[in-house]
């Protein structure tokens, strides 16, 4: 199964090549800024969160979101495209997807519910990092890439403002099953693919 954000990647980068990029290289040429904004957002998301404003909380997170969509296109856009910037970025993810979970926590998501979405999410990034570093393509398998989760966690945050608890809960049950499903079907991927260039 591949994810659906996945198959509309070419036409956001080329749309945002050609509209938006101009104006973020106007504003900074250095992708870091951009992966440094998308994690202050993400801490913006679950500091909104926390104080019960939950609508701002789901903007921050989709801006979150969009801040980790333009780093790469300005890094190619300027030639500073590197492992370090690659790790740097990885990383900063990792970080917010932990505080967008903790942003579903404060909007009333159980603890348990939220720990399990949180595991699922880190190891579907876990067995990409994995599956790469063997030489296997790991991206648009399963259907909760990166991308999926934050549009389903933002609309969880913004339907919890009117729905209360129930669409917190929904919201981390939903990226939980899908990321957990996700994990598995990278998994196999990673070990029939080791397993066939073992012989």
């Amino acid at each position: 199964m591949v994810g659906v954000l996945n198959r509309l990647r070419p036409w956001f980068s080329r749309a945002a090549s050609s509209t938006i990029l101009p104006l973020l290289l106007r504003v900074s040429g250095n992708p870091n800024h951009y992966t440094a904004a998308g994690l202050a957002l993400a801490a913006a998301a679950a500091i909104a969160a926390y104080q019960g404003l939950l609508l701002v909380s789901s903007l921050m997170a989709l801006a979150s979101g969009f801040m980790d969509a333009v780093d790469g296109l300005v890094a190619r856009a300027t030639g500073r495209s590197s492992r370090a910037g690659e790790v740097l970025d990885a990383s900063a993810d990792r970080v917010s997807d932990f505080l967008l979970h903790l942003a579903l926590l404060y909007a009333g998501a159980p603890a348990a519910l939220a720990m399990a979405s949180l595991a699922g999410s880190m190891m579907v990034s876990y067995l990409r990092a994995r599956g790469e570093a063997a030489g296997v393509k790991m991206r648009g398998v399963g259907v909760a890439e990166r991308g999926e989760r934050l549009l389903v966690i933002a609309a969880g945050l913004a339907l919890a403002e009117v729905f209360g608890p129930a669409a917190a809960t929904a919201s981390a049950a939903a990226v939980a099953a899908a990321s957990w499903l996700t994990a598995a079907e990278r998994m196999l991927r990673l070990l029939n693919s080791l397993r066939a260039t073992s012989f």
